[in-house]
């Protein structure tokens, strides 16, 4: 598991699609469900002509999680959901990462959050892991 300032990631081989059903079904593993999809290949190919390399957000939801986090602070909603990136990188190869809930609650001056975020990154680290074939 790789760790920049505000997410875990791993590079993984094989295909895009390959890569990107490891990270829904490391998702599902740890409780979250997909609640927001967005293609950015096809996004800027649509709006911008652009090309760039396959490049997905999945919306993540831990639902207990999230409740819990509405019942301290009513605006948390501006932070949610937990995103997660597959994407091709410019050798090929898979990349996953997942956001680091530490750090997106940092902005937030509420300690009834620590907990929460702290739970829901454990998850968020697991996932990796899965997809890592570091557990089953």
């Amino acid at each position: 598991m790789n760790t920049g300032n505000y997410y875990f990631s791993t590079r993984i081989n094989g295909t895009f699609e390959e890569g990107e059903a490891r990270l829904r079904e490391a998702l599902q593993a740890e409780s979250f469900g997909i609640v927001s999809e967005i293609d950015f290949k096809s996004k800027m190919q649509e709006k911008l002509g652009a090309t760039i390399r396959p490049y997905k957000i999945l919306g993540a939801c831990q639902v207990q999680s999230a409740f819990k986090a509405l019942q301290h602070e009513p605006f948390i909603g501006l932070l949610m959901p937990c995103n997660t990136v597959i994407r091709e990188s410019e050798d090929g190869v898979i990349e996953i990462a997942v956001v680091d809930t530490m750090m997106t609650m940092a902005t937030v001056k509420n300690a009834d959050l620590k907990c929460i975020a702290d739970e829901v990154r454990l998850k968020l680290q697991k996932v990796i892991l899965r997809i890592e074939g570091e557990l089953e």
